[in-house]
């Protein structure tokens, strides 16, 4: 069973009408309020200027080009 709650003062606090029955072992899974990597990532796509059409399929042989010069 899921429930949703918040931290008031340190202590979880349950919202809502249902409670798990005491003695319940429970574990606490903290959600992220802001943005995972990803989505932080997918506000810059296609934001960079002068890259090559076809540097995702040639990254790599790219970045070797790179460190040996």
């Amino acid at each position: 069973m899921t429930y949703a709650g918040h931290v008031e003062h340190g202590v979880v606090v349950l919202d809502g009408p249902q409670r798990p029955s005491e003695g319940t072992i429970v574990r606490v899974v903290e959600e992220a309020t802001e943005p995972r990597v990803g989505a932080a990532l997918d506000l810059l796509a296609g934001q960079a200027l002068g890259l090559p059409a076809d540097l995702a399929e040639r990254h790599d042989q790219y970045r070797r080009e790179r460190s040996e010069s």
